[in-house]
């Protein structure tokens, strides 16, 4: 997963949103689908969780990540 890992870090490190968050995040997202098919989603909300438990703000990109492909790949 370091592909993926190497795009959410790359949004993580941009301190505001914007459109270059969403191609990160969208990439991301499409990277993950590749890979992991249906399973995406639950890899991606799970990351997410796990960060936000160690106080990570990464967490927030992974999320968005998670919602991105809920939202193409329901």
């Amino acid at each position: 997963m370091g592909s993926v890992s190497h795009s959410v870090e790359a949004a993580a490190k941009r301190s505001e949103y914007n459109t270059q968050d969403d191609i990160e995040i969208s990439k991301a997202a499409g990277l993950l689908i590749a890979q992991y098919g249906e399973e995406a989603g639950t890899i991606a909300a799970r990351r997410a969780d796990a960060l936000f438990r160690e106080g990570n703000d990464e967490g927030a990109r992974w999320l968005a990540v998670f919602r991105k492909i809920a939202m193409t790949h329901p």
